[in-house]
């Protein structure tokens, strides 16, 4: 499975793909030194720096979410649908995608997204206004959200 480590402002992030399509998006393992650069994974690179650089995102690039369950599916078509720089609360959520669903099953559904920043997870937040964790850290999920922000100053640019 072709592998790629982009250099983030918050860390390295591992980008793997399979037969043309994004699988797996992740902060963290070794220091960025390239990898391979499918065409997939090229567009993931250029979707990052997009939105690592506070610009217009382009389309997502092609996400194969096979190993992940038809609930999983259906919280992360709910996350898709949050706009950039706006947050949902978990009880949002699991109100949008059906009667009787738990915030918990929710929040587990976030703790396994495969494809980080492109669904966006970091942008549920628990109802009392606290941030809620992140697979990618709170501190990240922090400065994601700041990012985001109206009329933030790229928190990523040097001064």
């Amino acid at each position: 499975m072709p592998e790629y480590r982009y250099s983030s402002p918050l860390g390295t992030i591992s980008i793997k793909e399979r037969n043309g399509k994004i699988v797996s998006l992740s902060f963290g393992g070794f220091p960025a030194d390239g990898g391979d650069h499918t065409e997939a994974i090229a567009k993931a690179v250029s979707w990052l720096d997009c939105y690592f650089s506070h610009g217009p995102l382009p389309e997502s690039p092609e996400l194969d979410l096979s190993g992940t369950s038809p609930f999983q599916r259906r919280v992360y078509a709910a996350l898709s649908r949050i706009p950039y720089g706006e947050t949902r609360s978990y009880g949002d959520v699991a109100k949008e995608i059906g009667p009787r669903m738990s915030n918990r099953a929710v929040g587990r559904a976030l703790s396994k997204n495969p494809v980080l920043l492109l669904i966006p997870c970091h942008r549920v937040v628990c109802s009392d206004g606290k941030i809620g964790g992140y697979s990618g850290g709170v501190d990240r999920k922090k400065r994601l959200l700041e990012l985001e922000e109206p009329n933030h100053e790229n928190a990523f640019s040097p001064k």
